[in-house]
Parts: C-alpha cells; structure tokens; sequence
C-alpha cells in the first residue's frame, strides 16, 4: 500500500519510488524530533511552573479569585449607662482634604480653615487636580476616639453674603466612619447658618471622613466650600478605647491624601445661633 504502484490492472503507472535514507540522515532525523519533542516537553513544563506560581502567589495573597470576602466588622455598641451628659465639641488632631483651591488676594482656602473656629474662614476645593471621576473628600481626624452623635456643617463660604453665593455648596455627602460604617446626608440650603447632621445612633470611630458626593455649583466656582465642619458626641472610656483602635487598625475611615493634612490640636467651639438640622 505503500510502494507507489498504481494497482489497477487497466491502468498502471509506474511512479518512481524515493530513494532509501542512508543511516546517518535516519540518525540525524530521529535527532532533530528528539530535539524539538523536548522543546516542546520544556515550554509546556515551563509554562505549566509560571502558571502554577501566579496561582500560587494570588492564593497566598488572598487576591483575584482567591480573595477572602471581608464580612462587616461587628457592630460597636453604645452603653448610655458609660456616658452621661450632653454630647461635647469633639477635639480634633487633623483634618485634610483631596485638594484646595490657591489663595486669593488675601483669602486662603487650605484646610484648617474648616476647624479653625472662624464661620468667616473657608475652605474650597480645586476640581482642576482632582482625578477624574474622583468626589472631593474631607477627612476629620480626632484626637482621641470617641462615640460621634453629631457633625456640625456650615455649608458654602460664609465670608459675607458675596462669597456666599459665588461658591458651591455641598447637597449630598457620605459620611464613613471606621469598620467601614457609611452614613448619608443631605444638606439644606440654608443660607449663611450652620446645620446640624444628627447621626441616629453614637457611632465610635477615630475619624471621619466627609465624601462630598453631590455639589451645586456656585456664580463663580463650581468647586464646594465650607466653612467650619464640627464633630459632637462622648470622648471614648475604658474598654471603648481599646476598641476603637482595633476598629481603626482593621478598617480606617481615613486614608492618606494628597493634600497637606493640618496636624496639632485642633480645637472648634460652639458658636452664637443655633444649628439648624437635616
């Protein structure tokens, strides 16, 4: 079946047959499918080792399909027993912000201004640094942790009535405190007066970090402003301290930022007027 040779007695052909391969080319040959047999053995034992430790690493990373799903931390529970009185002006350590706006004539929008006990200091963000498709940020760090029952806001630049209207104003934000807690607000339009964002229940944490998710642009700048941000509520006692900081180690409200963060004691104060709630 093999010779070559037409066997059909009606109509034969002779094709020449090919020549036999002396003992060397056989050699050489079975040689040369050795050779590439074991290439082929190699690359597929390498790949199979490259695969097999990228799976390796992401098990031992716990990432990609191998990522652990975290569970909500367990709720912190308010003992009202522990913590009489009336919530107090919370001492604060830092706050920090995603960006701020360049100071203008003799006005400066960094940071602090938020804190630093003046209705008529403010500050704004800069939307021309952030990344796109980022919420500007403000993050409150406390001094010691403590049970928050309430963040005071004053919303836009409550310089005078001008600068007032020339910013924008914070309409919707998320608030997250440690153990990735996450609360929403909503915040009037109230004019030139502080309000009140009045948490349900104390929530301890060491920080809180201020999402501004929505912002109604002002006659001048798009960017959000605000002029004083104020927490309330019990400084932690006893075994709430302890636990606050595992919270905080586990799950922190705040992150790092780019913008300078304002660090020392930072101290804010009840001012005259009430706050206004939302």
């Amino acid at each position: 079946m093999a010779c070559g040779l037409d066997l059909e007695l009606d109509d034969r052909t002779a094709v020449a047959p090919r020549p036999p391969l002396d003992a060397g080319e056989r050699v050489a040959r079975r040689s040369a499918a050795r050779r590439r047999l074991r290439a082929l053995v190699v690359a597929v034992t390498a790949g199979v080792v490259v695969v097999g430790a990228i799976i390796a690493g992401l098990a031992l990373a716990e990432l990609g399909p191998f990522a652990v799903e975290e569970q909500p931390l367990e709720a912190a529970t308010f003992t009202v027993e522990r913590y009489l009185g009336q919530p107090e002006v919370l001492e604060l350590s830092g706050v920090a912000t995603l960006t701020s706006a360049a100071p203008a004539g003799d006005r400066v929008f960094s940071p602090d201004r938020m804190v630093d006990a003046d209705p008529l200091t403010a500050w704004r963000a800069d939307a021309t640094v952030r990344p796109p498709a980022t919420d500007e940020t403000v993050d409150v760090l406390l001094a010691a942790p403590a049970w928050v029952t309430a963040i005071a806001v004053s919303n836009g630049d409550h310089h005078d009535a001008e600068a007032y209207e020339a910013s924008g104003r914070v309409q919707r934000a998320e608030l997250w405190f440690d153990g990735d807690l996450v609360v929403g607000a909503t915040l009037l339009a109230l004019g030139r007066q502080r309000q009140l964002l009045a948490l349900e229940e104390p929530i301890l944490t060491t920080a809180v970090r201020l999402s501004l998710v929505e912002v109604l642009a002002g006659v001048r700048h798009e960017e959000p402003a605000l002029s004083t941000v104020e927490l309330r509520g019990y400084p932690a006692t006893d075994d709430d301290v302890p636990l606050a900081l595992e919270r905080a180690e586990r799950r922190p409200a705040a992150g790092s930022l780019v913008s300078t963060v304002q660090q020392g004691p930072l101290s804010g104060r009840p001012r005259d007027g009430a706050d206004q709630g939302s």
